[in-house]
């Protein structure tokens, strides 16, 4: 059995109870919640009054939590594997939660994995869109895509069966995944792209025939399903990745081998950031310990080189990163 955490998950019920004042309640991506559970716990070791509630919701789900009208059922804060979005800052104001801080506290990459016997290596964004793509290209037309080995892509590929599994279309890694790949990959197929825009279609839809296969928010699932496929790829985030060196291997992209130093430069295509965001509380005793969880967060203890976190997988802030986190905690709670 699961070794007991040392932070409490309650129900909705006594979350109403509960004097909001003496908890945390953190919702938020799948992807940090590794991390932030690991925050959770050492902030918990010094501070056993104050109750940390860590929920997986998905980044999506967790900024409706976080903009909720009724503040008393509201987390004070979310982590999030995207800045948030225009139409969800526009509930939140509407809502009246207002003054949201954002906190860069590290870098993640998202993960093209195989097993170790997969003759795959090496997988472009141009051919990794035509893999997935709803249509391809026949006749000048757009038609369903029947692609169903690389080897149809690519002849410099050998005839390896198609198979990808991957994040729900509700989840931010999804999105970001249509941002860094599917996007600029349809634009590098200028002939479906520029069928694309002529028929207003969107770059972004992704084959439903079981080429694709949704896996929910945990990510071990994606790990389980290419280490039983030795044909199949899975998409996850480089802290999985890192936990199972042993068994899986990271495929570059158009090139590139996700590494600390290509994610944290950029040159990695599917770099990412990762967020935490919170916001105005009436109580004193919520201000403050809001702040001493962040600091902690974002102290280079935990998200530094050679920090607490990178041995989890995070890709670390640099120095001047997290001096500029702490300057803008200090900001939003004065002492």
């Amino acid at each position: 059995m699961r070794k007991k955490l040392l932070f409490f998950l309650i129900t909705i019920i006594s979350y109403i109870a509960h004097a909001q004042e003496d908890m945390i309640r953190i919702v938020g991506s799948s992807a940090a919640y590794p991390y932030i559970t690991s925050v959770a716990e050492n902030f918990f070791r010094d501070h056993k009054d104050i109750n940390i509630v860590v929920e997986s919701t998905g980044t999506g789900i967790g900024f409706k939590l976080f903009c909720m009208p009724d503040q008393k059922k509201s987390p004070e804060l979310i982590v999030s594997s995207r800045k948030i979005k225009t139409s969800e800052k526009q509930i939140c104001l509407k809502n009246k939660v207002e003054t949201i801080l954002e906190l860069e506290f590290g870098l993640d990459g998202i993960i093209l994995l195989s097993s170790k016997s997969n003759e795959l290596n090496n997988v472009s964004r141009k051919n990794l869109f035509k893999a997935l793509y709803k249509y391809q290209l026949q006749n000048n037309n757009l038609e369903t895509n029947h692609l169903q080995n690389w080897q149809q892509i690519d002849t410099e590929y050998t005839n390896i069966p198609i198979k990808i599994y991957g994040p729900a279309a509700s989840s931010a890694t999804r999105e970001e995944f249509n941002h860094q790949v599917m996007q600029p990959g349809c634009v590098c197929n200028k002939e479906i792209f520029d069928l694309v825009k002529q028929d207003k279609f969107s770059c972004s839809e992704i084959r439903m025939d079981g080429i694709y296969a949704e896996i929910g928010k945990n990510e071990n699932l994606v790990i389980n399903k290419i280490k039983q496929n030795v044909n199949a790829l899975g998409i996850a985030g480089y802290n999985f990745y890192i936990q199972n060196t042993d068994s899986v291997k990271a495929l570059k992209i158009d090139g590139v081998e996700p590494n600390v130093r290509t994610i944290s430069n950029s040159q990695y295509p599917l770099s990412r950031k990762l967020y935490i965001y919170t916001k105005n509380y009436s109580s004193t005793k919520q201000k403050q310990n809001v702040k001493k969880f962040l600091l902690r967060l974002v102290s280079k203890f935990m998200i530094g080189y050679n920090g607490y976190l990178q041995s989890k997988g995070l890709i670390p802030l640099s120095d001047e990163n997290i001096n500029l986190s702490k300057k803008k905690i200090h900001e939003k709670f004065p002492s």
